[in-house]
């Protein structure tokens, strides 16, 4: 696991980036959009649809979206019938076009958004699904941040992290050095990790990320 130096924060970047962040997946996307999409966010396309998988049943359960960015999971899950969707963000305008975009969508009554971290969050009782896509991308300090999420969880937390190793990896490293701190995983991190959780939880490659899913258990396996 490494990281680049620091230029500027975390929440100042994406604050001043969030205009370009689509939401994938969203059935409203043209053709253009949807094949680049497809061809070059090939591993955002595969952890979002992972996690559709995995967060079912969702009629009339509970998400926590971390690092929710401009809503692309929140409203999807509450498109397909989750009761509330809480969506945590440190970038205020990501927090903005995420609540502009779930009420154009009709799906604002189950979902809230707040300009917070997980860190700052009162977690009053479990959330049944817990969403971090993109998130550990950008954390210093992995361990409390991921055992935190885990133990909020009610049925199962999705986590992704991204690889460190391939050309895409070394091409990232290089764009962020300028931008913002970037931190990369290994496998064996990942394993560490999560195996300091105690929790049960499964590691899978999914193009440049590491997508881990964890069960509301106890005893960690691989």
């Amino acid at each position: 696991m490494t990281a680049t130096r620091q230029q500027t924060s975390v929440a100042d970047y994406f604050d001043r980036e969030a205009e370009r962040f689509p939401l994938i997946g969203a059935k409203d996307r043209g053709m253009i959009s949807r094949m680049v999409d497809r061809l070059f966010r090939r591993s955002i396309r595969l952890r979002f649809e992972r996690v559709m998988e995995l967060c079912r049943p969702i009629e009339g359960r509970t998400v926590l979206d971390i690092g929710c960015g401009t809503g692309t999971y929140a409203i999807r899950l509450a498109q397909r019938g989750a009761s509330h969707v809480l969506g945590i963000d440190p970038a205020p305008r990501m927090i903005e076009l995420a609540r502009e975009r779930a009420e154009a969508r009709g799906v604002a009554p189950q979902c809230t958004f707040e300009v917070t971290s997980l860190k700052d969050l009162t977690i009053e009782k479990p959330f049944d699904y817990i969403v971090v896509m993109g998130v550990l991308d950008y954390i210093s300090d992995a361990a409390p941040f991921v055992q935190k999420a885990i133990q909020a969880t009610g049925i199962r937390a999705c986590f992704s992290l991204p690889r460190y190793e391939g050309l895409l990896a070394w091409q990232r490293r290089l764009r962020y050095r300028n931008r913002c701190p970037l931190y990369m995983y290994r496998e064996s991190d990942v394993t560490d990790l999560f195996a300091a959780t105690g929790a049960s939880y499964q590691i899978e490659r999914l193009a440049r990320d590491w997508f881990v899913s964890v069960e509301y258990s106890t005893g960690a396996t691989t």
